[in-house]
């Protein structure tokens, strides 16, 4: 489960058609029901709202939207393209443009709308997340991927890459705030935040844990996986490595790993998307549950598994 809002959650199935593809769920797994025009293929990443999500379907990048569903493939991509994420009327994505040469993409709700975010001198370059205003990714330059920031051009293109690391990339934003991962030579790679610039980074690798990874933020909370005891399990932060909270404790037995990828507030309650892991397969889950009051560390209530997920 790759995007997720207080009423309706989205990402893949696996499977044979037509339970497998891009999926809708409702809060249960019974609610499931394939994506018009991608039964099969693709995979739902992003979501802004209840009415617009974005992933990749047999059109390539792709826009759905109450009013049907559009391809943003622009003709640029020779390869293919893909859409990570969308806030407002701004989707980002990748635009594949030769076999081993990726750009990162930027449209506002059309093919046509395309603007290539790839700055000079970087050989590859990905956009995973934006605000609506900013869009975050990363670029490879010097055999580095660098944590990178763009303002709607790729002349804009800000690396946020901090001194430390060896690599690092942003996979999600909020207003003023991005989150992703720095690799430490090693050591691996920890959680991180940033605020705009790469001096503001912040490393949120809880206390014990011996990698960490970032995937999504709400600006109030921001969730991930992290490698505690040799368990990846998914996990939720509030700004410091110390409020670092195990969704995977509240999973049932035989779920070896887990995943959290996307995240959303309402009022006073989280809800929290991902996946967990059984020898058989993934399982999409969601997880809701109160924030936890200032100074505690709390606990999220109420592990929900909404729908299968099962890997061919």
């Amino acid at each position: 489960m790759n995007a997720v809002t207080p009423t309706r959650q989205f990402g893949v199935a696996f499977g044979t058609a037509p339970g497998a593809g891009p999926y809708a769920w409702g809060g249960s797994a019974a609610s499931g029901q394939p994506m018009p025009g991608g039964v099969g293929f693709g995979q739902v990443f992003g979501a802004w709202g209840e009415d617009y999500q974005v992933g990749t379907s047999n059109v390539g990048a792709t826009l759905w939207t109450t009013g049907g569903i559009v391809s943003l493939h622009p003709p640029a991509a020779t390869i293919g393209s893909l859409a990570y994420a969308m806030a407002g009327n701004q989707q980002v994505g990748d635009a594949i443009v030769a076999v081993t040469v990726t750009h990162a993409a930027l449209w506002a709700g059309s093919s046509g709308s395309f603007v290539d975010l790839h700055p000079l001198g970087a050989t590859d370059s990905g956009a995973r997340a934006t605000d609506g205003t900013f869009q975050g990714g990363w670029t490879l330059s010097g055999g580095v991927d660098r944590a990178a920031l763009w303002a709607g051009s790729a002349s804009s293109h800000v690396s946020l890459h901090p001194p430390v690391g060896i690599a690092s990339t942003i996979f999600g934003m909020a207003s003023g705030q991005q989150v992703g991962s720095v690799t430490y030579a090693a050591v691996g790679d920890h959680a991180a935040l940033w605020r705009g610039t790469a001096a503001s980074y912040v490393d949120l690798n809880p206390p014990g844990a011996a990698l960490s990874v970032l995937n999504a933020t709400c600006g109030v909370a921001q969730v991930g996986v992290a490698n505690l005891a040799g368990v990846n399990g998914a996990g939720v932060w509030f700004g410091t490595p110390e409020s670092f909270i195990s969704l995977h404790q509240f999973l049932g037995p035989g779920y070896f790993q887990s995943v959290a990828t996307s995240v959303v507030v309402d009022g006073g309650t989280l809800y929290v998307g991902g996946y967990a892991t059984t020898p058989s397969g993934d399982e999409a889950f969601l997880w809701t549950g109160p924030i936890p009051a200032p100074g505690t560390l709390g606990v999220l209530l109420g592990a929900g598994l909404l729908a299968s997920r099962r890997r061919r």
